[in-house]
């Protein structure tokens, strides 16, 4: 039985299973999710229901699953939603199509519709499922990720072990929060970052290219015309320096969530840590099962180097 499979299934987790917040559910659950999903309680919240429908058939594979097509939101209270042309680019945060039209995936933000509807937090929606930790935020909701991290409160985001949010950098919503107001943030509480992608669309106007080039031309664009930086997907994963996330459980957690990332240096040091606690010999399982994914690893340095001295070389 594959090791993650093996700790999911322990007593640890009967009473308190994973439980995975999704917040800007379309589309689909993140790929990492699919390996712990047997074990995984799911919470999605999504206001714009244009893409939904795949969500629900991935959710499927969960112990448990809650779709809610509702505004989700650091407070209680009438919240406006913008619809906009891509699903994706909804928000209540109204769309600044002034500096949008810099960009060329301006075309996405255009509000389409504009509704209004009381707004639910993320706090009553887990008391109302009998929930009372988040072990894996996942947020994408396009301008408000940080104010909604913030609201699970002290207590429940220092007992998160892993928060993924996708921040803006240039201006896209009206307030919205940025990646340096998240970065500040976090620095704060005991998280270290595991990974950044900066992503973002092409810095040139449409009317500006319509001007230029052909139909079949603009259909090149994104091939052929280098991308900016317009925002980052962020992951961070708990130091596990507080004691009060240092049970047994959340130590074994860790270690699932940091394989899932890649991340067996860590996953190293939590094995550890959970056997210098508890003594139990699954921790050593872990940390052989962990020092073997590295050395599994170690075939891809040759061509790793290969590859760098060739683009040296063409450079």
């Amino acid at each position: 039985m594959d090791m993650i499979n093996r700790v999911l299934r322990l007593k640890e987790f009967e009473d308190n299973p994973p439980v995975l917040v999704d917040v800007g559910a379309s589309g689909a659950p993140p790929e990492e999710w699919r390996k712990i999903a047997f074990a995984s309680i799911y919470v999605g919240f999504d206001a714009d229901l244009r893409e939904l429908d795949s969500t629900s058939k991935e959710t499927d594979r969960f112990s448990r699953s809650y779709i809610l097509n509702n505004i989700v939101s650091d407070r209680k209270g009438a919240h406006k939603f913008y619809y906009t042309k891509s699903p994706h680019c909804s928000s209540t945060l109204l769309p600044l199509s002034e500096s949008l039209q810099d960009w060329s995936f301006n075309h996405l933000f255009e509000v389409v519709q504009t509704g209004e509807t009381d707004a639910i937090t993320l706090i009553d929606v887990l008391r109302d499922l009998s929930l009372d930790y988040v072990d894996w935020f996942k947020c994408d909701s396009q301008g408000t990720d940080l104010r909604l991290l913030q609201s699970l409160g002290d207590l429940a985001l220092r007992k998160v072990i892993v928060a993924e949010l996708e921040p803006g950098i240039m201006d896209a919503y009206a307030g919205e929060d940025k990646i340096h107001r998240v970065m500040s943030f976090m620095e704060g509480y005991p998280f270290w970052m595991s990974d950044l992608k900066i992503k973002g669309p092409k810095r040139v106007r449409n009317v500006t290219l319509e001007a230029h080039f052909g139909r079949l031309e603009r259909k090149l664009i994104p091939y052929s015309l280098r991308g900016s930086a317009f925002w980052g997907e962020m992951s961070y994963i708990n130091a596990f320096r507080d004691k009060e996330i240092l049970s047994k459980r959340n130590l074994l957690l860790g270690w699932v969530f940091s394989s899932l990332k890649g991340q067996h240096g860590f996953s190293m040091e939590l094995a550890q840590t959970g056997f210098a606690f508890f003594s139990d010999p699954i921790f050593q399982e872990l940390l052989k099962n962990s020092i073997l994914s590295i050395r599994k690893n170690h075939w891809k340095v040759p061509f790793l180097l290969a590859l760098r001295i060739l683009q040296r070389a063409l450079t």
